[in-house]
């Protein structure tokens, strides 16, 4: 599972979440692009009328990878200014909301199974959910919100009922004696 970039900004004092790329969208639409492309190249050497549709759908797909290779997905906590800002584009080419302390309710943390990749952070308001992408630290990183924003915590348990405290701290100090 591809790590999300977390930066602190000390200029606005906030903390920005930044997803990683979708490298598979970026792939899919390359191969259909240079599909299409080669289809254009052959149909033009046989002086056939399809090669400008084809070079029209080559040249769409290569520039829907680009804009897969280049838009982000960006929410950032800032206190200061008590607010939550989604950002999804590139530079100036994006669609910005924002959602403000008052309109958060939680920080819901979804523990699905073992496995971490499963899991996953929200940041529940009071219309709609702003989901983070999976995290290795899900319970860090929703104790961290919880505590910028100043709401509850709730966590989410999949499979079977969550571990005793006493289990996990045993099991903590287990692995620091392995060490």
């Amino acid at each position: 599972m591809p790590g999300r970039e977390i930066e602190a900004d000390p200029h606005m004092d906030g903390v920005t979440f930044r997803s990683p790329r979708n490298w598979t969208a970026v792939a899919f639409f390359s191969a259909l692009g240079a599909l299409h492309l080669s289809i254009a190249a052959t149909s033009f050497i046989a002086y056939r009328w399809e090669a400008h549709m084809s070079v029209v759908f080559g040249g769409v797909f290569s520039a829907v990878a680009l804009a897969c290779v280049l838009a982000r997905h960006e929410i950032t906590v800032l206190p200061q200014q008590r607010r939550v800002v989604v950002r999804t584009g590139f530079k100036r080419l994006s669609v910005c909301r924002v959602a403000p302390f008052a309109n958060v309710t939680s920080v819901r943390v979804t523990l699905l199974g073992r496995n971490l990749g499963e899991s996953s952070v929200a940041i529940v308001c009071k219309h709609d959910d702003i989901e983070l992408p999976p995290t290795r630290t899900p319970r860090q990183e929703g104790l961290l919100l919880a505590m910028l924003i100043n709401v509850r915590l709730v966590k989410v348990y999949g499979d079977g009922p969550p571990p005793e405290p006493a289990q996990r701290i045993a099991k903590l100090y287990r692995n620091e004696d392995a060490v």
